[in-house]
């Protein structure tokens, strides 16, 4: 099998496939409840049983795990709260006091939006690392010969580990790239802190059509600029590096590290070079991009599609990736 066959068999789909449920609803009620969102969620107060008359420095102090049996002990308070799922009572997350539960039905209403600009949701669901998602298939856009699906995605969460945001996530549909780190923050995403004022910035209004409008001109431009930046001896080997580094000397996994990064670098310079989508790009910096994006959000050899792969990275997609951000700035440096 040569190296363009085996790589088109990769799983070449949008991250968010195979997670939740699947459909076409143009009601988020359906939705939510098809993708198992419909429930409510409880805040609980944390308490742990403190053994009387010791410090936590002198429990922590010891070594012997039966030290304060037998010692008369209460329940004390944690300045902690538990986030409870109330159906089946399953703990979702421990936050501050300061976060402020916003529950699926109130966090995915802002979806109606979506749904009247255009968009049909045809993913929700849940990963095992509590991001709760929808996904909204809106318009189609053709960039350098390209055909380009325009997707909103909500989020929300229970664990402080996701934010409640509204992100466009653009997904190239030949191969199925998810550029969702392509402009930066401020262009693709609007994003809610789980804190007091939360409910109060619900209610504002956005103009999605206007948003996903704009998105898609600076989006194009930015394509179109790095397909045409010509990535110079040294600018991939310096990517390359800065994607994988490698390990620092002495640790006790040294070797082994090492051996990771080489098969991740050489996998990923196999598709750089030998994927069919991307031989048009090879030598650009829209190339290294395409590449990235296209082994970051695919599941390879060094990969497995058993669900907990696929739901780590798609929260990995969703809350950001400082190394990504690095590499896009680095190749839109180029252009």
């Amino acid at each position: 099998m040569d190296a363009i066959t085996a790589y088109q068999a990769r799983n070449r789909v949008a991250p968010w496939i195979g997670i939740g449920a699947k459909g076409q609803w143009d009601d988020y009620h359906e939705a939510l409840h098809a993708g198992g969102l419909d429930f409510t969620v409880y805040p609980r107060d944390v308490y742990w049983n403190k053994p009387d008359g010791f410090t936590l420095d002198e429990m922590a102090a010891s070594s012997d795990p039966n030290a304060f049996t037998g010692y008369p002990s209460y329940m004390e308070n944690v300045d902690l709260v538990a986030n409870v799922r109330g159906d089946t009572n399953n703990l979702l997350g421990v936050v501050t006091p300061r976060y402020r539960i916003v529950q699926n039905e109130r966090a995915f209403k802002i979806m109606e939006q979506v749904i009247a600009a255009g968009g049909i949701i045809t993913n929700a669901g849940m990963t095992e690392q509590g991001l709760c998602f929808m996904v909204a298939r809106m318009s189609k856009l053709g960039i350098d010969g390209d055909m380009y699906e325009m997707n909103v995605m909500a989020t929300n969460s229970f664990n402080g580990a996701f934010p409640l945001a509204l992100i466009i996530t653009p997904v190239r549909i030949i191969c199925q790239n998810m550029y969702r780190g392509l402009m930066g923050q401020a262009d693709n995403v609007v994003r809610m802190r789980h804190e007091t004022n939360v409910c109060d910035r619900l209610d504002m209004q956005y103009d999605i059509m206007g948003r996903l409008n704009s998105y898609g001109v600076d989006f194009n431009a930015k394509v179109l600029r790095l397909a045409d930046a010509t990535m110079v001896a040294g600018d991939y080997q310096r990517l390359l590096e800065m994607l994988f580094p490698y390990p620092k000397p002495g640790g006790a996994r040294e070797q082994t590290s090492i051996a990771r990064i080489e098969s991740m670098r050489e996998e990923f310079t196999r598709d750089y070079y030998n994927v069919a989508d991307n031989m048009h790009y090879v030598g650009t910096a829209f190339g290294f991009v395409n590449a990235y994006m296209d082994w970051l959000s695919h599941a390879g050899n060094t990969k497995r599609t058993a669900g907990s792969w696929q739901d780590k990275r798609l929260s990995k997609l969703v809350s950001g990736d400082l190394i990504k951000h690095n590499v896009i700035s680095e190749c839109m440096k180029l252009a």
